[in-house]
């Protein structure tokens, strides 16, 4: 079994290394295969769609803007002082939320370029 960073590909590997064959392995594994590879064509597709749209001068701009305002905006902002605790979680959410729309964006622009990921998930 090879060591891959693919998690579709590592489930497919370890469901080959424990005997697909009592199972009608060929036609099971042909399936996932052709599944595994209309994601990560999806993926790639999607991937190059980013880097394009950023690869402008405009876009550039644009995804720096983002960065700017999003990413390495005031990470923790209380509203002030009466905040309440599901308040202050809703606010953390929404900050969560904002964040993983440009991680991904920096992410599949990286994809495109064969670079590994920009932002690690959850940071």
């Amino acid at each position: 079994m090879i060591a891959t960073a693919d998690p579709i590909a590592r489930a497919l590997d370890g469901m080959n290394a424990e005997g697909w064959d009592k199972f009608s392995a060929p036609l099971i594994r042909q399936s996932f295969q052709t599944q595994l590879e209309r994601q990560r064509d999806e993926v790639m597709k999607s991937a190059n769609l980013v880097a394009q749209t950023f690869a402008t001068e405009a876009g550039r701009q644009v995804l720096d803007m983002l960065v700017r305002q999003v990413l390495l905006a005031n990470q923790i902002r209380l509203p002030d002082e009466r905040a309440t605790l599901e308040e202050q979680a809703l606010y953390a959410a929404r900050r969560e939320g904002q964040n993983s729309v440009i991680a991904m964006l920096l992410n599949a622009e990286a994809m495109a370029r064969g670079a590994p990921p920009t932002i690690k998930e959850g940071t």
